[in-house]
């Protein structure tokens, strides 16, 4: 006999929304789509935003019902479908046949359920047929809040954590920013992670100006570069190149995110975080974020270590000699933690970069930690190409 599993944590209905199926005529449904079309949203109706429907609809017919309410004024409100109703019109203008303006389509009419439990189902409707993206989780949070409806059960609705849909809720308040992520100028996570930080150091005005002070040179900046590529007859810069948030690195957010708390205001002089090195008291190597004791790791894998190492040093030399020309008048701006091979440097061409590095190990700075090595490029390394 299987034994019954009761869970601690019951979850109550919220709503007391009743529903009747029927027939509505497909003219007579009024749209609303600011506050029920979360997955594209009023923008993302046009005819090219709907075509994906068209044969489906075309071949099979609208199988899944659409939902309304009644608004107090007696209008036909589509709470679910907004996608679905924009290309059965779009059909009918078209003349499709089997379709028309005035055809009845299979619907659902919501009742007794206030404006909150509406935007609940319109929610979660889109997040049971397919996941939303950043963007519509963000408008789909704020939606949710100005409905009035309760953190947990949004966050439920929309398939997150509180803690995501808290994140989604701060971007989407703020316009501004939302419109910088919307715009591919900053990733989301990058724009909640400094807005957050602005807004509880009461910092954001400061964070709004200098971010746009920084998105505008930035953008300047890819311009030039992509224009001085097709002078030289070369290939254009890709998609993603030309995009601002490919220039906000992890390592930048960080050092904004420290800037901000401090009462400072932006620069570009965020450290490169990687760090190769290797310990001969501890035996430990270091090799970015992996770390082994060599006289406890298994000979066979140093082995392969060293190959790979030295393969991908091959592989890279050519490349950092190219971009070496294309930067040969930036100086390097930080002093190294460590000792370089300088002699590999020179012996690949590189002697300019090695003197440099030279210079640098020679003055009296902060040493970095025992047996690391770190790069010291600053603006150099926050260019993805």
């Amino acid at each position: 006999m299987n034994e019954l599993v009761v869970h601690e944590k019951i979850v109550q209905r919220e709503t007391e929304a009743k529903t009747k199926p029927m027939v509505v005529a497909l003219n007579e449904l009024e749209m609303l789509p600011q506050v029920y079309c979360h997955r594209c949203g009023p923008e993302g109706l046009k005819e090219e935003d709907v075509a994906d429907l068209f044969d489906p609809l075309t071949m099979e017919g609208l199988q899944v019902p659409v939902e309304f309410h009644v608004d107090p004024d007696g209008r036909k409100v589509l709470v679910k479908g907004y996608r679905r109703v924009t290309a059965c019109r779009l059909l009918a203008q078209r003349n499709t046949p089997h379709f028309a303006l005035d055809m009845k389509i299979p619907a659902i009419e919501v009742s007794e359920a206030p404006v909150k439990d509406l935007v609940v189902r319109s929610v979660a409707d889109n997040t049971a047929r397919k996941s939303l993206d950043g963007i519509a989780r963000i408008r789909a949070a704020v939606a949710l809040h100005q409905a009035g409806v309760e953190e947990r059960r949004a966050a439920v609705a929309l398939g997150v954590s509180p803690q995501s849909f808290a994140r989604d809720l701060l971007l989407g308040q703020h316009a501004w920013m939302f419109d910088h992520v919307l715009n591919q100028r900053v990733g989301p996570t990058a724009a909640a992670q400094l807005l957050k930080t602005a807004v509880d150091a009461k910092r954001e005005g400061q964070l709004r100006d200098d971010l746009a002070g920084w998105i505008a040179a930035k953008e300047l900046e890819i311009q030039r570069k992509s224009k001085d590529r097709k002078d030289k007859g070369l290939k254009d810069l890709t998609d993603a190149e030309k995009q601002v948030k490919s220039y906000l690195t992890g390592a930048l957010v960080k050092h904004w995110v420290e800037l901000i708390e401090t009462g400072q205001m932006f620069d570009d002089h965020a450290d490169w975080a990687f760090r190769a090195g290797f310990d001969p008291e501890t035996k430990e190597l270091t090799v970015g974020n992996f770390k082994t004791n060599v006289d406890k790791e298994d000979p066979k894998n140093l082995v392969r270590m060293i190959a790979q190492l030295s393969q991908v040093n091959k592989q890279l030399l050519p490349i950092a000699k190219k971009r070496a020309e294309e930067l040969k008048d930036t100086m390097f701006s930080a002093t190294p933690p460590a000792p370089y091979d300088l002699d590999i440097l020179r012996q690949e061409g590189l002697g300019t970069f090695a003197d440099e590095l030279e210079k640098q190990l020679r003055s009296p700075k902060q040493p970095a930690t025992k047996g690391e090595v770190e790069p010291a490029w600053e603006e150099a390394s926050n260019d993805p190409h």
